[in-house]
Order: C-alpha cells, then sequence, then structure tokens
C-alpha cells in the first residue's frame, strides 16, 4: 500500500510540472500587455465573454484532476452547486452540500439540515474522499465552505462521536488552513453547542456506526488549490492518514491578478453567464470539447452554440430516477421519459401499489 502511494506521489510531482509549463489559454504572458488594467477592470472584461468562462473552467478543471490523482482510489464528490463545473459527471461518485454561508466569519454554524452524514460514512468506508469547490473571491485561495464549514463539520461529528467536553478536546479535532487561524478561538467557543445540537438530533446508534466505520481514526479536513506543491501534498497526506480519515478539499480556481481572460470561479459565478442561456454542468460536459473548441477558435460564436445546445436537449427524453420501494428500503433505477411524473406521486403512488394486504 505504501509503495502504491509513494507511486502516486511520483505521478502527481510530474503531472504537476506537466500542468505548470502549459500555456494560459488565450492569456496574454507579457507584463506590458496588461498595464494600465488594476484587477476590477481587468476582471469585467475578462467577464464579458462566455468563451472565457469556458476556457477558465477547462483550466482549472485539469487542475482538479491532477489534485485528485493523490489519491484516485478515495471517491470524488463535487460541492454542489460550483464544484460540479470542474469534474466529469462520468467521474464523479456523488454530490455533497456544504455551504459557504456556514463558515463565513462571525456566522459560524453546524447545520442540521445539511448535515452530510453521508459524506463521512463514505469517507470512512474508503479511508478518504475528494472534494471538489471553488471561490471566485480574489482574496481567497479556498471557499468559505473548505476553509470553516468542512472543518467545522468534521470537528463536531468528531466530537459527538467521542463524548468531547473539554477545550483540549475540541481544540485537537478542529483543523484550519493558516490563512483562517485568526478566526479560530471563536470558533472554538461554538464548537460545544453546536456538537450538543447534533448529539440530541442524532441517536447513538448513527454516531456509534459512524464510529465504527472510522475504525479508530478520526475525522479532518486537508487543503489543495493551485499554488501548492502538488508533491508536498502527496507526501503530507501520506503522513496523516495513518491516522485521520481526510476528506481532501480541492479549490479549483486559482488567484490571477490583473487577468483579461481568465475567470476566477467561474463556476460560482453561473447565474452571471450559463443560466440565461440554458447551460448546465450536465450538458456542458456533455458537449465540452465542442465548446472548448468553439471558445478557442470562434469565441463570439459560443453563445449562439449554446443555446442551440439547450434547445436540443429540451426536446430530448431526460434521465430520471425511479423510486421504488423495496422491503429493505428504497431503490433507485434511471430511466428515460418525456413527461416524468412528480416523484412525491410516484412514490405515493408505489407505495399504495405494494402495501401488504391488512
Amino acid at each position: 500500500m505504501v509503495s502504491l502511494v509513494k507511486s502516486q506521489c511520483a505521478l502527481a510531482e510530474s503531472s504537476s510540472m506537466a500542468g505548470r509549463g502549459s500555456p494560459m489559454v488565450r492569456e496574454q504572458d507579457a507584463a506590458g500587455d496588461l498595464q494600465g488594467y488594476n484587477h476590477r477592470v481587468a476582471r469585467t472584461i475578462a467577464r464579458r465573454s462566455t468563451a472565457n468562462y469556458l476556457i477558465s473552467i477547462h483550466q482549472d478543471s485539469e487542475f482538479a484532476g491532477r489534485a485528485r490523482a493523490l489519491r484516485p482510489q478515495w471517491p470524488l464528490l463535487a460541492n454542489l452547486r460550483a464544484g460540479a463545473w470542474y469534474v466529469n459527471p462520468k467521474d464523479l461518485d456523488g454530490t455533497c452540500y456544504f455551504k459557504s454561508v456556514d463558515g463565513h466569519r462571525n456566522a459560524w454554524d453546524f447545520s442540521l439540515i445539511r448535515l452530510n452524514l453521508q459524506v463521512a460514512q463514505l469517507a470512512a468506508g474508503c479511508g478518504g474522499l475528494c472534494l471538489v469547490d471553488c471561490t471566485g473571491n480574489r482574496r481567497k485561495r479556498f471557499p468559505d465552505s473548505m476553509s470553516k464549514t468542512v472543518p467545522i463539520w468534521c470537528a463536531v461529528l468528531q466530537a459527538a462521536m467521542q463524548e468531547a467536553t473539554s477545550f483540549d478536546a475540541f481544540d485537537e479535532l478542529l483543523h484550519l488552513p493558516s490563512m483562517v487561524q485568526d478566526e479560530r478561538p471563536e470558533i472554538l467557543q461554538r464548537l460545544p453547542g453546536f456538537t450538543e445540537r447534533l448529539r440530541q438530533a442524532l441517536p447513538w446508534s448513527e454516531r456509534n456506526n459512524l464510529a465504527a466505520a472510522l475504525n479508530g481514526k478520526k475525522l479532518r479536513s486537508f487543503w489543495v488549490c493551485p499554488s501548492d506543491d502538488l508533491q508536498k501534498i502527496c507526501e503530507e497526506l501520506l503522513a496523516w492518514q495513518t491516522e485521520w480519515v481526510i476528506i481532501l478539499c480541492i479549490s479549483a480556481s486559482k488567484v490571477e491578478m490583473g487577468s483579461t481572460t481568465y475567470v476566477q470561479g467561474a463556476g460560482d459565478d453561473e447565474e452571471a453567464w450559463a443560466q440565461h442561456l440554458g447551460l448546465t454542468p450536465l450538458l456542458f460536459w456533455k458537449h465540452a470539447q465542442e465548446l472548448w473548441s468553439m471558445a478557442e477558435a470562434k469565441p463570439e460564436e459560443v453563445d449562439e452554440l449554446v443555446r442551440s445546445l439547450a434547445k436540443e436537449a429540451a426536446v430530448e427524453p431526460q434521465e430520471r430516477r425511479e423510486v421504488k420501494i423495496e422491503d429493505g428500503g428504497v431503490c433507485c433505477s434511471a430511466r428515460k421519459t418525456i413527461a416524468p411524473l412528480p416523484l412525491l406521486l410516484q412514490v405515493i403512488t408505489e407505495m399504495n401499489c405494494r402495501r401488504d394486504p391488512a
């Protein structure tokens, strides 16, 4: 196992170097070409073109792939909504929802509505998992969902399982990236209340099941972004994973000041450029190569192409999940339909059809 991970580290190093050597698509490298543009003006120029959004996502998705290659044996999840733009659905093992608002300064929270318990179970069963998201904030390398929401979630789940009560116990379980350490004291003050709330809401049997799946290890988050050395990250992961089940938070977008073509966190800004065209992550990845090629060759024609693809998709049979109530629980399967019944009506109908006679 160690030799396998070391080989992955070597692969990550070569992939990282390859990524650094590749030229920025449609980017002007000469510093003189950008003179006179402050970041705000440059960002406004970059966001005028749908092509720039698509090419930026392409670049960032390539980094997400290299980062995921650090641990290809771990499941890969997209944090909705933005994360879905950076990973081909064929490569995804699922999605989750850690909201940045739960990590905003002075508004830190632990959500029982977005408990994401299935994420912890999946990570525990596989030794860890990779989570993809992005941020459009030029002052941040990671969205608050990754730098604070996920670390708080890990600490609270772990504290609830081990019945932590002391300050030292919570302090040991809270792992934050260096750029938000100034918020640590106030977050620590809130952890006992978050943990008590979870203990009251989550049955002991559920906590015990998760503890058993962790098999003596503890949950923690770890972070990687485009400015990191992937070889170093790989070595650090190798050291940490003997004790911890790791949520590897991959922030796909890089911080690039003054660019008139690159859009940081393009997937986090879909309302501004994608929704009015009818473009979704699923449609995007279905036609990714065609869209990227058009964005490179004829950027002025991208919008027309997207509208055409969205129009075609609207009249195609749509895949949906058929929900069946089995004796052992809920079973889902995919099928195509022109006009699907509302999910709730379908579930109720099938429940009535399968109900045992009194």
